[in-house]
């Protein structure tokens, strides 16, 4: 079985760069080859409702109603994997492979001392959960950010549209004066013909 310590050590950005798709969900079902997934909400790739990850020997294999950050790679329009290399993270289980709070092994001194050895523990487990409180609310901002390129984007072709038709209303107006120009000079010319 792969472990987080054979992956390739790659920043966290990449990690977020190299997924088709990440998104926070709801595991629901879990078989022994697949498990299926409510998204919460969508951070990357083309939005779905209810998705299927493929179990194979280098994925954690998620516990029925735990919640899931998934970094994951599409196989089919439904289906997707995320192995332990991925950075794919739950609640209960919040050190993802390229976090910045990866649990140590505590000093020997520590396991004399149960109380010593909860608070480490907790220390840890708090590190690692506001780190993916972290992930969550930076990947919401990576989403807002590229929706607001996306409302820019928009918003400029908008503009463009309507300078461009402001321009040609401004030319219609100009050829109504000189149409009426014409045409009352047309007129003074009838009435001076008779």
């Amino acid at each position: 079985m792969l472990c987080a310590s054979d992956c390739k050590r790659i920043s966290k950005e990449e990690a977020f760069n190299n997924a088709d798709i990440i998104f926070l969900g709801h595991v629901f079902e879990v078989s022994d080859s697949t498990y299926r997934i409510k998204v919460i909400e969508w951070f990357k790739g083309v939005p779905k409702d209810t998705l299927v990850g493929v179990i194979t020997q280098s994925v954690i294999v998620p516990e029925i109603g735990s919640i899931w950050l998934i970094l994951g790679q599409s196989l089919t329009p439904d289906r997707f994997l995320a192995d332990v290399c991925s950075g794919s993270k739950s609640l209960d289980l919040p050190h993802g492979t390229y976090d910045i709070t990866v649990p140590e092994v505590p000093p020997r001194d520590v396991f004399k001392n149960p109380s010593e050895l909860f608070l480490l523990k907790q220390m840890v487990s708090d590190k690692a959960l506001n780190e993916f409180y972290f992930d969550v609310a930076s990947l919401r901002a990576r989403k807002s950010q590229e929706e607001n390129k996306l409302l820019k984007s928009e918003l400029e072709k908008m503009e463009r549209n309507i300078t461009r038709l402001a321009d040609e209303v401004s030319t219609l107006k100009w050829l109504i004066v000189i149409l009426a120009l014409i045409s009352i000079g047309a007129i003074f010319l009838n009435f001076r013909k008779r």
